[in-house]
């Protein structure tokens, strides 16, 4: 015993009633033989996963990219926006990578790496139910408790697949990843605060990961954690000095601060080695999108939608009537559940108000978290920009096992059923089993795309980087195909436009030429010259070409893919819209000819009060505005081209920005530029 404990005050009669609850109920390997019984059918129901490779494509190959760049412990950022920022961490891309390297790398127990991340998920999320059940069974004593909270999960993972198929506990996708790590962070606030001081690093765990995982998750991760906190401090902390409370709580206090330091440390790394950071890139998002972005009942039809599972609220929210209650009714399986959920509800205000026993401080806790998260959450939707998807929500199914699991517990209270701990496994177990009875809403259904392998198997390797050209509704495949590079070793690199997916670290350099491949449709474009069609099937065609030198006279035109263009839009017709900024580097042969003068004609369309500013190897060339179609023309000395070198047309819109109800930033309908040698 510590000689100075000797100090410390009594617990209140309330902190010792909660240790007393807790050490009566179920020993700690009950809950280990129910997790492993549950995550040994999870497996076995995706045993495929040990036999069939998956082959990633589109985000998960995006994410892949990052997980590579962590096991070599590199990586500083968390999954990409489809704003073009990242997500504040890259903690759960630590956690994949070592289950890369455990399940696929030392043990080979798995053909492909992402069925090593697709096993460490399961594994996560298991350990992420479990906790959280087993928060539950230290403030609240009924054995039969542990196998009815896995069965009220099951039943809602079952309707979350049912709707989002392989959304929920077997998805790597990482806006479904958050859910069972948030119902984890609010069952141990609610621990904390109900007297469990210990489970603060646990919390803290969780919170930190969530905040990781989205750049949203701040609001209710620093609001949940202070709540807890201050109610504790509140409840069991009054009159007791600071130095007694240090005593009696510095190992936790202590890890939870470690555990901060290592969550900051990678965000604070990136603020220091990037310029702008991605903090500087989600602050300048941030400052763009002030005020609020939806009205308060959208808003809160948006959060009906998930009580309704409403796969697509994006869609279904256009329409002023939504109709949410008639679109969740028409489904057989969703009015089952909440049939049951009703009769459920119904039984326990029935048994409360006949037995007028006090609730229990644990669940009249969870029972304001969940007012409070529907609270903030309301307040979230409003600031949303773009559309409001299901999986930007995603983590809010969490609150409706929470819902059930406060109502078994009132159940079990009231109606004092008992059963030994042999008998609570025995039933858990069962549970389990149950499973394989609706294996579907268990499977994981991401099968990736085999073509990316194909595709990749075709790139030569060598120096310098195999630059990836593609669509842009085709970068599923072209982020795959760079993943299944990088695992092999072999250098590619993309334009800027693709920093926020690719990373920065593979952005092909402005002063270097490249041998790009190509990724197209079949008959969409011709291969010609130092073009070479290395595949062409019925969905894609594949060429390999150089970056060849142009000659005197030349024309570019919007869209060519013999030089290289960053921040334009795509092709419209013979047209490509501009950006803010906007570029196109073309290689130049050496032989000039007699040419004293170069004569460039830009034609395209400026927008009216949108000058467009041309710079021409960093130096400027004109300023052109107008309206209508139209062809400007300047001449240059040839000194002011780079015979023989990488030459760079810049096309600067300071005012560039939407166009009536178009939301693309964009500045001048870009044509086509020519280049004539005058003599």
């Amino acid at each position: 015993m510590d000689p100075e404990a000797g100090s410390v005050q009594p617990e209140s009669a309330e902190v010792r009633s909660v240790a007393i609850v807790s050490h009566d109920g179920l020993p700690w390997w009950a809950f280990w033989i129910a997790a492993i019984s549950f995550l040994a059918v999870v497996l076995w129901i995706n045993r495929g996963l040990f036999r069939v490779p998956i082959i990633e494509d589109g985000d998960q190959a995006a994410n892949a990219l990052q997980i590579q760049n962590a096991k070599h412990f590199h990586e500083t950022l968390g999954n990409y926006s489809r704003w073009t920022f990242h997500h504040p961490g890259p903690a759960f891309f630590y956690i994949f990578a070592a289950g890369e390297g455990l399940f696929r790398d030392l043990l080979r127990l798995v053909p492909a790496a992402i069925n090593a991340q697709v096993i460490t998920i399961i594994l996560l999320n298991t350990f992420f139910l479990f906790g959280a059940i087993f928060f539950f069974a230290r403030h609240c004593r009924p054995a039969l408790f542990l196998p009815a909270s896995m069965l009220a999960a099951v039943m809602v993972i079952v309707v979350i697949n049912r709707t989002i198929p392989g959304g929920a506990l077997v998805s790597i996708w990482m806006p479904q990843v958050l859910l069972f790590c948030f119902l984890f962070f609010v069952t141990a606030c609610a621990s904390v605060a109900s007297g469990s001081f210990e489970h603060l690093p646990l919390m803290a765990l969780a919170g930190l990961m969530l905040m990781h995982g989205h750049v949203a998750q701040g609001l209710f991760v620093t609001v949940l954690a202070a709540a807890a906190v201050v109610t504790f401090g509140y409840r069991f902390a009054r009159g007791i000095p600071m130095r007694q409370l240090w005593l009696r709580h510095r190992q936790s206090i202590l890890l939870t601060g470690a555990l901060a330091a290592l969550f900051v440390f990678p965000v604070l790394m990136d603020s220091v080695v990037h310029r702008p950071s991605n903090l500087s890139a989600i602050g300048s998002w941030a400052s763009a999108h002030r005020g609020w972005q939806v009205p308060l009942g959208t808003s809160l039809k948006y959060e009906a939608s998930f009580l309704a599972f409403i796969p697509d609220p994006e869609v279904v929210l256009q329409n002023p009537s939504a109709h949410l209650l008639s679109q969740a009714g028409s489904r057989p399986y969703v009015l089952r559940y909440w049939l049951g959920t009703a009769f459920l509800l119904g039984v326990a205000l029935g048994l409360i108000w006949r037995g007028g026993h006090r609730v229990h401080p644990f669940l009249r806790y969870v029972s304001f978290e969940i007012a409070l998260i529907s609270i903030l959450f309301v307040l979230w939707g409003m600031k949303i920009a773009g559309g409001l998807y299901n999986f930007n929500g995603f983590f809010m199914f969490s609150l409706q096992i929470l819902g059930f699991w406060v109502l078994i517990q009132l159940i079990l209270g009231e109606t004092k059923i008992s059963l030994k701990t042999g008998s609570a496994c025995i039933a858990a177990c069962a549970v389990s089993v149950s499973i394989l009875a609706v294996s579907a809403q268990f499977t994981n259904t991401y099968s990736g795309d085999p073509e990316v392998a194909r595709i990749a198997a075709l790139a030569p390797a060598g120096k310098p980087p195999l630059r990836l050209l593609f669509r842009h509704d085709d970068w599923p495949l072209a982020v795959g195909v760079a993943s299944r590079m990088s695992r092999s070793h072999e250098a590619f690199c993309v334009e800027r436009d693709w920093t926020f997916m690719f990373g920065t670290e593979n952005v092909c350099p402005a002063s270097m030429s490249f041998r790009t491949l190509r990724l197209d449709h079949p008959g969409s474009v011709s291969c010609t010259g130092s073009c070479i069609r290395l595949m062409e099937d019925g969905r894609y065609a594949v060429d390999l070409q150089s970056f060849s030198p142009r000659e005197l006279p030349f024309v570019i035109g919007a869209g060519d893919d013999n030089d290289r263009q960053t921040g334009f839009d795509e092709t419209e017709g013979e047209n490509r819209w501009t950006r803010r900024e906007s570029a196109i580097r073309f290689l130049l042969t050496k032989d000039l000819g007699a040419a004293k003068a170069i004569r460039i004609a830009v034609r395209g369309r400026a927008v009216e009060s949108r000058p467009v500013r041309l710079v021409l190897n960093d130096l400027p060339l004109a300023v052109i505005s107008g309206f209508a179609t139209d062809t400007w023309e300047f001449t240059v000395d040839r000194s002011r081209l780079l015979a023989g070198g990488i030459n760079e047309l810049k096309f600067l819109v300071d005012r560039a920005g939407p166009i009536g109800s178009d939301p693309r930033t964009l500045g001048f309908y870009f044509n086509s530029v020519g280049f004539t040698g005058v003599e």
